[in-house]
């Protein structure tokens, strides 16, 4: 695997828990049900990872000027599978609730905690791979959870 591919698989990696952070976030007073919450982290990633596989491949076409070849269409749709891998945990968290091992709210604050801790520990990640010393992987790690953070902002600032 080319290290290009890894940093690209990581960074939608990434995509795919910010995505679900933001679901978790903008739908916690409006869901009470596990599997449509389920559904809907399944088929907003897929909506988003059907979108990131056509746009790139529209970019190597046109980078390429020519036709991709079958090894290059798998290499680019499993890339776009990546954006999955990050959002797991949450999604187990709700097939939890929805066979009836714990209630949905608490599905939803378990669900977000742990999109929080993964944010800040790619953050860490990006910072100890990039050579950087802890404490600035940390500020890196932090740094992503201020996205969340500033999710929730916007958020509670335009519902009341």
């Amino acid at each position: 695997m080319k290290s290009t591919s890894t940093g690209r698989r990581f960074g939608r990696s990434i995509y795919g828990v910010i995505i679900t952070a933001t679901l978790l976030i903008t739908l916690e007073n409006y869901e009470d049900s596990a599997w449509d919450m389920i559904a809907t982290i399944v088929f907003t990633l897929l909506a988003v990872a059907i979108s990131e596989y056509y746009a790139t491949l529209f970019e190597k076409g046109f980078e390429n000027r020519s036709k991709l070849k079958r090894e290059e269409l798998l290499e680019i749709f499993v890339d776009c599978l990546y954006m999955f891998y990050g959002s797991l945990i949450p999604i187990l968290i709700f097939l939890l609730a929805a066979f009836g091992i714990m209630h949905t709210l608490t599905a939803f604050n378990l669900a977000e905690a742990t999109v929080s801790l993964l944010l800040v520990m790619y953050g860490y990640l990006y910072g100890r791979i990039g050579g950087h010393s802890q404490v600035r992987s940390l500020l890196y790690g932090l740094g992503n959870f201020g996205l969340v953070a500033g999710i929730v902002l916007i958020k509670s600032l335009t519902h009341h």
